[in-house]
């Protein structure tokens, strides 16, 4: 399957202003960053590969590997974080949070699933971050603090032991074997 970013104008009717594809990959997420300035938008994009790319006026301005499969992406409305929900199949699933704008790959993993993260949010005014995984658990993060390293985190009990689990080595089909929640289909916040 190849991957492709397309940019509407929903003002001009509809009019699409630009496109951008990737041979190979499938696209899971995509976020958008408008400059003030200029009026124009950068796209960030995640998909099956791996990488986390920032596309910019029909072309690839930047790539980054994050080592992990990215399955959720979503820009603060302030615009200071740009936080991830990690999709890995076979290992358990934290919510990234980097630091925006993207300039190195500076970023913080809170460990939080002990499955794939289905949905992120974050409320009106960037004081709160929920996200919800095939575990059936809603996390709700504190994201009001300057220092995103002290993320306070909160959770079901199941995904608190369903990560001392992994820190014990469990694979992902060995937790679900003993898991005590069914999978969620879908939670709305």
């Amino acid at each position: 399957m190849d991957g492709a970013v397309y940019e509407f104008n929903a003002f001009l009717e509809g009019h699409r202003d630009s496109d951008w594809v990737c041979k190979g990959t499938n696209f899971t997420s995509v976020t958008v960053n408008t400059d003030g300035n200029t009026g124009g938008n950068t796209m960030y994009v995640c998909g099956s590969d791996k990488f986390l790319r920032e596309v910019y006026n029909c072309a690839l301005q930047n790539t980054w590997d994050t080592g992990l499969t990215l399955g959720q992406l979503l820009l603060s409305t302030g615009g200071r974080a740009l936080f991830a929900g990690v999709s890995e199949p076979e290992f358990v699933a934290p919510v990234r949070c980097y630091r925006f704008p993207l300039e190195d790959q500076d970023y913080t993993d809170y460990a939080a699933h002990s499955a794939s993260v289905n949905r992120i949010r974050v409320n009106y005014d960037d004081t709160f971050l929920f996200s919800v995984g095939d575990d059936g658990c809603l996390f709700v993060f504190d994201i009001r603090k300057k220092d995103m390293a002290n993320l306070p985190l909160a959770g079901c009990a199941a995904a608190k032991e369903a990560m001392k689990k992994r820190d014990a080595g469990l694979t992902l089909k060995e937790h679900q074997a003993t898991s005590l929640l069914p999978f969620a289909d879908e939670i709305l916040v």
